[in-house]
């Protein structure tokens, strides 16, 4: 089926499409190493400019692994991969000769002055049978899909679609549908470093689910769970920057790196994430879930050599700032400068 508003073609189970990129943890920007290794040797075997795995939910498509593109998401409405997933289900190879002559593509930011896509051509990438996004190949002028360019694509999907099956599932924390705390320290790691190299600001928001352990202890395993998802959604949905890392810290907590944000901008997604949560919570109908309530602390610091070469001290200061929040009282945030 198509979209009314902007004539984009949708699968008909977008739903359950959908359900299963948040499952695996694919709405985050995280990048697997072996992902970035696989789309590179994608890039040299097809000898185009341009390879790319890219997923797709309701509104926005991003990239986990990518060469020769500028950008690191776009609208759903933009992209060419969106319809790559549409069409997937036939298993066929998706293929534009010349977007810029293409009515569907000529006024994508893809095909005009931001990546100047000519040729394109897409594989879906699938786990359990539902095409969660594509792997493509794209060059800046009109082509054909060649023997050997088709080759490349059907040996990296193959190569993804492994990865995802089980790398991916390592990283994930199955209550929440969020990364797990393997992930984060291994991203957090990373983001240290870069803003290190770069000496660029860094946030972490450590959030904290009050009473979730009580739960626990009464054996209420369902109501744990979909108060976990509830909280976990509020979160994902108030951070929606594809650099942003959410994860499940531990039973009680979920940890984000936010990486260039400030402490206005901070100040701002902590209060909007209270909002969310709360509202979310209410909305669920076991009156038992009025006792949830969270705290947020968060610390924004312009990272160098003062909480060591390690990303451990931030973490401390985040978990100091989550203290004086629990002092305030259920449902209170501190937010902090170093």
């Amino acid at each position: 089926m198509d979209d009314a508003t902007n004539n984009i073609p949708v699968p008909d189970n977008e739903a359950l499409r959908v359900q299963v990129i948040a499952e695996l943890g694919l709405r985050q920007a995280g990048r697997f190493d072996s992902c970035e290794d696989i789309i590179g040797l994608l890039q040299l075997a097809s000898r185009r400019p341009i390879a790319m795995f890219t997923v797709m939910d309701q509104t926005r498509q991003w990239f986990h692994a990518q060469r020769g593109i500028k950008q690191t998401h776009y609208d759903r409405k933009d992209s060419l991969c969106a319809w790559a997933v549409a069409a997937g289900y036939s298993n066929d190879p998706f293929v534009v000769g010349d977007a810029t002559t293409d009515e569907r593509f000529i006024n994508s930011p893809l095909v005009g002055n931001t990546e100047n896509i000519c040729f394109y051509a897409a594989l879906p990438v699938k786990v359990e049978g539902v095409i969660i996004g594509v792997v493509a190949i794209a060059d800046h002028k009109p082509g054909k899909l060649s023997a050997n360019m088709l080759s490349a694509l059907s040996q990296a999907r193959s190569a993804l679609e492994h990865i995802l099956r089980t790398e991916a599932a390592a990283y994930i924390d199955r209550n929440s549908g969020l990364h797990n705390r393997r992930y984060f320290d291994a991203q957090m790691q990373r983001e240290w470093r870069r803003a290190h190299r770069q000496l660029i600001s860094l946030t972490i928001v450590m959030i904290e689910i009050g009473q979730i352990q009580q739960l626990r202890q009464n054996n209420e395993p369902a109501l744990e769970r979909q108060i976990i998802q509830v909280i976990a959604d509020a979160v994902q949905t108030g951070l929606q920057r594809p650099a942003d890392v959410i994860a499940r810290y531990d039973d009680s907590r979920i940890v984000a790196v936010l990486p260039e944000t400030d402490m206005a901008g901070t100040t701002h997604v902590v209060k909007d994430i209270l909002t969310r949560i709360r509202a979310g919570t209410d909305d669920i109908a076991d009156a038992r879930a009025n006792n949830i309530h969270v705290n947020i602390g968060a610390v924004v610091v312009m990272v160098d050599d003062r909480l060591g070469a390690t990303h451990h001290g931030i973490l401390r200061e985040a978990e100091s700032a989550l203290a004086t929040a629990r002092a305030k009282g259920p449902d209170q945030a501190a937010v902090i400068e170093l």
